[in-house]
């Protein structure tokens, strides 16, 4: 069974896809309508509608033929209707910033590595990564955010947060970090739900949504980055990665919470032309594009 994508809109900057409100299946090449339950009871009276107007078909003077087209088109569209899939609504949330986040305060990436005559190529030495903010509220708000992502349901701490890097066509990278949805078992979790909701909602079909924040933002690079020694240095010995926060003020680096920096186990660098849509890293291509015109037009 495939599912169309929904009607969108805009609103303001935003893109909505309604296709979590209606949309459409296709069933054994019969198309099937899926709908939310808040539009049950429009569903209803649609099929009421259809009855009383089926009733009032009979009862106007038409030829034989006009009579029965007038049926069966009538009967097609009120099983349409009937056959329409109802669906309940279930959100994981996961945790989102207890402050309020500012991007621009995100100002870089800083990078620490092994030197090269002492560890370089050393596989068991950790490489550290850390997001550069520069005023203190944005600072211990972000690790704290952090370590909530990292820690997760099971309080592991370890294997529920991941970094990502995309290398961009027009160069530099967008770093982002979010918490790791595969580590979270959503699967068994969202078939207890629907277990514990049986009988409630018998006969409905339960839509499972995932509502998450993540961080994202684009840095232009130079050839002797320490950001692409960082790359190299993951790509040829896999080190560990630890992430962490910086703040940075009149030209100093100051860690945040030092002592619960997070060991990254879901490391990822691609290029943007190798990711897929059902990806968290994906972004509009319009609005990628966008950000390399404005890059262009500042330089």
């Amino acid at each position: 069974m495939s599912r169309i994508k929904g009607l969108r809109v805009r609103h303001g900057v935003w893109d909505i896809s309604l296709a979590s409100l209606a949309s459409l299946k296709w069933e054994n090449g019969v198309p099937r309508l899926v709908v939310h339950e808040k539009y049950q009871r429009a569903l209803t009276w649609t099929l009421r509608t259809l009855t009383a107007l089926g009733i009032l078909s009979a009862l106007i003077a038409l030829t034989p033929v006009g009579g029965l087209a007038l049926g069966v088109l009538l009967f097609l569209v009120e099983q349409f209707f009937e056959r329409a899939v109802i669906e309940y609504t279930t959100i994981y949330v996961l945790p989102m910033p207890d402050f309020e986040y500012v991007s621009e305060a995100w100002a870089e990436m800083v990078f620490t590595l092994p030197e090269v005559a002492k560890g370089f190529q050393d596989a068991t030495l950790p490489s550290f990564c850390c997001l550069g903010i520069t005023t203190p509220e944005q600072a211990e708000g972000t690790m704290r955010l952090l370590r909530l992502w990292a820690t997760g349901p099971e309080g592991d701490g370890v294997s529920n947060l991941v970094l990502s890097f995309v290398l961009e066509d027009f160069g530099g990278y967008t770093a982002y970090v979010y918490p790791d949805l595969a580590a979270r078992g959503l699967k068994e979790l969202f078939e207890e739900t629907r277990r514990l909701q049986l009988e409630q909602k018998l006969s409905k079909q339960q839509q499972e949504l995932v509502m998450f924040f993540k961080l994202g933002k684009y840095f232009a690079t130079k050839e002797k980055s320490p950001f692409w020694r960082f790359v190299q240095r993951h790509q040829r010995v896999g080190s560990p990665c630890v992430l962490g926060c910086y703040l940075k003020q009149d030209g100093a680096y100051v860690a945040i919470d030092r002592d619960h920096w997070i060991p990254v186990v879901d490391l990822r660098i691609k290029n943007r032309a190798d990711l897929q849509e059902s990806e968290v890293e994906w972004e509009d291509p319009r609005a990628v594009r966008r950000l390399a015109v404005t890059l262009e037009s500042t330089h």
